[in-house]
């Protein structure tokens, strides 16, 4: 069973920024007419994997006579619950329980982490780790110097079509446009976050296999290179705040300012995620760049439904279909998109209730994830807090996305980890 699980999570890890979905339900994505992506009921490919693995541990648990339920299970029911009674109080929609649907599973995904930590140390993760970093790059340069797919069939793990150039994210390089690199995910940002995550789990993990330094210092320059590219700031800030956080790890973890430092980061993080906002709009009123102007209106949009609906919200995965309702802005019609902050979307679709349960939760799985570790706990997490707050300020997909709820979970998991362990060498 153990070895069928490390085959399982490697083959995860490897299709973890894989867009490759089948969708159903497509009449219930629309909207006054238009179709919304966000909206259409997905099944992933790494879902099946995910499911492969949650029947292996349900099998482990039954081969052992007796199974102890511990408090994360009963918190996540508990919350669950909560939240599917509280979307009897939204508009009924397929979106809403298919995404309560998928909080469960990412649920279920970090118990098992929490309790197969052990498989994450193997050598065929780290190659699967290796591989996707590689694979994920080729991918991206290759489009970014093809100004088009890197494969003739698309639907290879999800590609985007990138010769269907209107709504493509562009970038600009000594005043000419290019198209972004997508890899295989949705848009250019997701794949820098992938990328992001994935070198600060390399940089700071234990492994020591000293026939693969040079693998991983080729593997990490492609992969930079094609961050770099994907011009995307909040992962860039989130890669930025890692190294710091390695930094500090290695080499200050000692010193007699280190309590110091670790409050400075905490305050650092809440102070950037709270403000984001405002920084957002005071750059829409002072910038020519239109996204700007749309997050600022989509922030607006996010805290006018908080005010309509502060109790429950407007219901999970619902943003995109009110936001009409909310915002005169043409641009809701051209750009319908959730709000790109993490907190006040929760506010807007969930409520008070809802953030509440969510963040209890969280901290449930974490703690039981460090269950015989709390003191490291809470002398990494800060660390934590700097590589995912411009994440979770700048943008959406940590939240909305398969990929970057992935990003969450997995990468999350195992930079805690890779943490803990630089804090007690």
């Amino acid at each position: 069973m153990q070895r069928l699980q490390s085959w399982l999570l490697a083959i995860l890890i490897f299709v973890w920024p894989s867009n490759l979905f089948l969708k159903f339900a497509e009449p219930t994505g629309y909207v006054h007419g238009l179709l919304v992506d966000y909206l259409l009921p997905k099944l992933y490919l790494s879902d099946l994997v995910i499911f492969a693995l949650l029947v292996s541990w349900g099998v482990e648990c039954l081969s052992k006579r007796k199974v102890k339920l511990k408090a994360p299970f009963y918190v996540g029911v508990a919350l669950f619950l909560l939240l599917g009674v509280a979307q009897l109080f939204t508009a009924p929609r397929l979106t809403t329980w298919w995404f309560l649907l998928k909080l469960v599973e990412l649920s279920l995904l970090a118990g098992w982490i929490g309790t197969h930590w052990r498989l994450f140390r193997s050598r065929i993760i780290w190659m699967s780790l290796l591989c996707m970093l590689a694979f994920q790059s080729v991918v991206g340069l290759t489009q970014y110097v093809r100004q088009s797919s890197a494969f003739p069939s698309y639907e290879w793990l999800g590609e985007t079509r990138l010769d269907k150039r209107a709504g493509l994210a562009r970038g600009t390089w000594n005043g000419v446009t290019y198209l972004l690199p997508y890899g295989t995910t949705s848009h250019p940002n997701i794949l820098a976050g992938v990328l992001a995550v994935g070198l600060l789990i390399v940089w700071s993990s234990s492994m020591k296999e000293k026939k693969l330094r040079w693998g991983v210092v080729i593997v990490s320059a492609g992969a930079l290179l094609t961050l770099l590219l994907t011009q995307s700031w909040s992962a860039m800030l989130a890669l930025g705040g890692g190294c710091t956080a390695i930094y500090c790890l290695k080499k200050l973890k000692k010193c007699a300012c280190i309590l110091s430092l670790r409050t400075g980061l905490w305050s650092g993080a809440a102070l950037f995620f709270l403000l984001a906002p405002l920084f957002t709009f005071a750059l829409a009123k002072n910038s020519l760049d239109p996204s700007f102007t749309r997050r600022a209106f989509l922030n607006t949009a996010a805290t006018q439904m908080f005010i309509d609906s502060p109790v429950v919200g407007k219901g999970l995965n619902t943003f995109t279909v009110y936001l009409e309702d909310v915002s005169r802005d043409r641009e809701a019609v051209r750009f319908v998109q959730p709000a790109h902050h993490v907190g006040l979307l929760l506010l807007a679709e969930v409520g008070l209730v809802g953030v509440l349960g969510l963040t209890l939760v969280t901290a449930t799985l974490i703690w039981q994830l460090t269950a015989t570790q709390k003191q490291q706990l809470k002398s990494v997490f800060p660390y934590i807090l700097i590589i995912f707050v411009p994440l979770l300020s700048l943008d959406h997909y940590l939240f909305t996305q398969q990929i970057g709820q992935l990003i969450s979970v997995i990468g999350g998991s195992w930079l805690l980890g890779n943490f803990m362990d630089l804090e007690k060498d």
